[in-house]
């Protein structure tokens, strides 16, 4: 998809909108933290896990290296999520070059 100009990941967050931009972080960390330790927030809480173990860490990483890969386009952070979802329906998204998928 990136050859063509497409970018898959479309990820909005702008304005009061801000809770959107959070999405590729919480897929990965349900993927890499909560599949591993399912109580990881209780145990946060508590202070027994920390944001530098190596299951959240990782998860965070995969989120950085999408972006340094330029599969998350930063520039479109700034968009509404209503603005995001019609890029998403326009066959638009942050950084698309190109209308067709």
């Amino acid at each position: 998809m990136k050859a063509k100009g497409i970018n898959p990941f479309v990820v909005g967050g702008g304005g009061k909108d801000t809770w959107a931009d959070m999405y590729p972080l919480i897929g990965a960390v349900a993927t890499d933290t909560y599949k591993q330790t399912p109580d990881w927030l209780t145990r946060k809480a508590k202070g027994s896990v920390k944001f530098t173990d190596p299951a959240f860490t990782k998860a965070a990483r995969k989120v950085s290296d999408l972006a340094k890969k330029g599969y998350i386009d930063t520039a479109g952070l700034s968009r509404s999520y209503a603005d995001d979802e019609q890029a998403f329906r326009d066959n638009k998204g942050s950084g698309t070059t190109s209308s067709t998928p």
